[in-house]
């Protein structure tokens, strides 16, 4: 008679009255050999039942037993081995109905040694993270024990239930999707007493670059150099999550007093520091683009928004004001590995900053704190206007690296603050009219002039893998500023526009005041 390689036992779970499946491989490393003894010496006609089993394996102790009565989720089971029913006791399914609707296809668990997931694993552990699915995200606080309002960097993972048989040997669930997992929170017990992000670094970091990109030679959409093919994600970004928070910028701005108001660009928009601007570029910035790596269309250079700074004179006479931004990026601006569901009323703030001719700007608006915006409230949602207010939900910081490039190709953006330096009359350190010129005497390829590609180049860098970016969640607005603020943004603008009182999100401001 041949030796089974495993036993499937098949029984219905209590609690959901849902049929279930548990796998032993017939092999001690994968099971303890109680078990397998167990399951052995079970009679034939009893060998595929889940209940005949749970007797014999609950009746070898209690550790075995309340294994085994969680997984059945059995009330008279546990009662039966002296344990009281309650929330731990039993393992509910409803996660996994809703991923796994067909009533015909039994839920599966299968016994295995911890070492088959993850070593550092203990039996402080309910589940084990897979993977990340999709890029990282921000949500609010709201599922944290004290909730300030902060945007988090979260995910959504897949998921494995555990459920130990001893110290060693684990039974684990299906694969499941979890959505708003704060990456700050994806670690195994043992890694949060040593503060350690260990798993994060296996089911984040260490996914290969090229994996995360749909790359098709044959539509010619994204097609990787030699260099890349080993590259990981967390060669290219770091999400800074449990650790320092960034303060926003357009607050800084704003909060500064000044009487410098300009009337600028084509609209003959008021400017004033502290304000959001917007630039429509043209298309020959994108058209002088060439690199394997970002596609043809792409539309990251077609519009910048950032947070006004500052003023230049320029030398053109008919767009005689260059204004100096501190960078934000929309949806449109991001590649699509580093950040997900950044919606229409979304900006993050960069660490760059970037002077453009006035002749570019197309609006002017508000840039608020998430912690005042937040779900449905944010401005922008009903509106396919790029001019609406809008709300920073993190911080960027983009550092280029040397890839070995030639000088033409390599990273030229000056550092932020460079922009600040005194009124000059010069375009040297803008994006004007001025921009580049064509080869072979004006038939061949447009190139950009070196200040014009030294603005624009950490953009680049960002898409094509010559930067390296970190992910920062931006301080919350404390409530005794939050009236302040609106008060700071209605000297910018003569209004402030919030669709009414209660959708702010800080109900604190409203007690004390």
């Amino acid at each position: 008679m041949a030796i089974p390689l495993r036993f499937v036992l098949e029984g219905i779970h209590g609690d959901s009255g849902r049929q279930m499946n548990i796998v032993i491989r017939n092999d001690p490393n994968t099971a303890p050999n109680r078990l397998l003894s167990i399951v052995q010496h079970l009679p034939a006609v009893k060998q595929c039942s889940l209940a005949a089993f749970a007797e014999c394996f609950g009746a070898s102790g209690p550790t075995c037993a309340q294994a085994l009565g969680k997984i059945l989720g059995d009330p008279d089971f546990l009662r039966k081995h002296n344990i009281v029913p309650g929330p731990s006791t039993v393992l509910k399914l409803d996660h996994l109905l809703e991923q796994y609707p067909d009533e015909h296809a039994p839920i599966q668990f299968e016994v295995m040694h911890k070492r088959e997931l993850d070593e550092r694993m203990s039996n402080s552990d309910s589940v084990h993270f897979v993977a990340v699915d999709g890029a990282p995200y921000f949500i609010g606080d709201f599922n944290k024990a004290r909730p300030t309002g902060v945007l988090e960097l979260a995910a959504t993972v897949i998921l494995r239930d555990i459920i130990w048989i001893d110290d060693e040997y684990i039974m684990s669930g299906p694969k499941y999707f979890w959505h708003y997992q704060y990456l700050d929170d994806i670690r195994t017990s043992h890694e949060s007493r040593s503060k350690t992000r260990a798993t994060l670094q296996r089911i984040l970091y260490d996914q290969r670059w090229r994996d995360i990109f749909v790359h098709d030679e044959a539509d010619s959409k994204i097609i990787l150099p030699e260099q890349f093919h080993s590259t990981t994600l967390g060669d290219l970004v770091n999400y800074k999550c449990g650790g320092r928070f960034v303060d926003m910028l357009a607050l800084e701005e704003v909060s500064r007093p000044t009487d410098e108001v300009h009337i600028v660009g084509p609209g003959r928009h008021i400017a004033r520091r502290g304000m959001g601007a917007v630039f429509d570029l043209p298309i020959w910035l994108r058209s002088a683009i060439n690199s394997p790596l970002i596609p043809s269309d792409s539309p990251f250079l077609d519009r910048i928004y950032g947070c006004i700074t500052g003023f230049t004179q320029s030398t053109d006479p008919r767009n005689s004001v260059n204004i100096t931004i501190a960078v934000h990026l929309d949806s449109s601006n991001l590649p699509p590995w580093l950040l997900s569901k950044v919606n229409d009323a979304h900006l993050l703030q960069t660490n760059r900053e970037m002077t453009i001719s006035e002749r570019f700007l197309t609006g002017v608006f508000s840039i608020w704190p998430p912690s005042l915006y937040q779900g449905m409230c944010a401005p922008g949602h009903n509106s396919d206007g790029h001019v609406n207010d809008r709300v920073v939900v993190g911080h960027i910081d983009i550092h280029m690296r040397d890839m070995g490039q030639d000088s033409e190709d390599s990273g030229l953006c000056s550092s932020a603050g460079d922009a600040h330096a005194s009124d000059r009359d010069s375009d040297s350190g803008s994006i004007t009219e001025n921009y580049g010129y064509r080869e072979g005497g004006g038939v061949g390829r447009l190139r950009l002039f070196p200040h014009v590609r030294g603005m624009i180049d950490f953009l680049m860098a960002m898409h094509d893998g010559r930067a390296i970016v970190e992910v920062y969640v931006v301080n919350p607005l404390r409530a005794s500023c939050a009236l302040q603020c609106l008060h700071d943004q209605d000297m910018l603008f003569n209004q402030v526009s919030f669709p009414n009182a209660d959708c702010l999100q800080c109900p604190a401001i409203f007690d004390r005041h």
